[in-house]
This record gives C-alpha cells, sequence and structure tokens, in this order.
C-alpha cells in the first residue's frame, strides 16, 4: 500500500481491501464526517510545514 500527496491530489496504490481500509483510517483520524477533499487540503498543509499554508 502506498500513498501519494501533492497539493491537489490524494493517491492511494494497492489492493481494494488495502485502499477502503486506509481511507477509513484516515476518516476516523480526522472525524468520522471528514471528505476526501477535505483529506487533500489537511495533508497538502501538512506537508508544506508550518507558516507556508
Amino acid at each position: 500500500m502506498k500513498k501519494y500527496v501533492s497539493p491537489n491530489k490524494l493517491q492511494f496504490v494497492g489492493k481494494a481491501w488495502e485502499i477502503r481500509y486506509a481511507l477509513r483510517q484516515e476518516r476516523k483520524q480526522h472525524g468520522g464526517l471528514t471528505l476526501v477533499s477535505d483529506l487533500i487540503a489537511d495533508d497538502s498543509t501538512k506537508r508544506q510545514g508550518p507558516g507556508k499554508a
């Protein structure tokens, strides 16, 4: 299972069950009603570091 993050794209590479499991884990970490678009925005700001978002 691999996860690629860019400022406007979140890409999971793996088997279907691995991707479903990874998406469930992301939703649990960010709250149950989190959208994938919110995950993209959150991950891209984490990668930029503080003060750059």
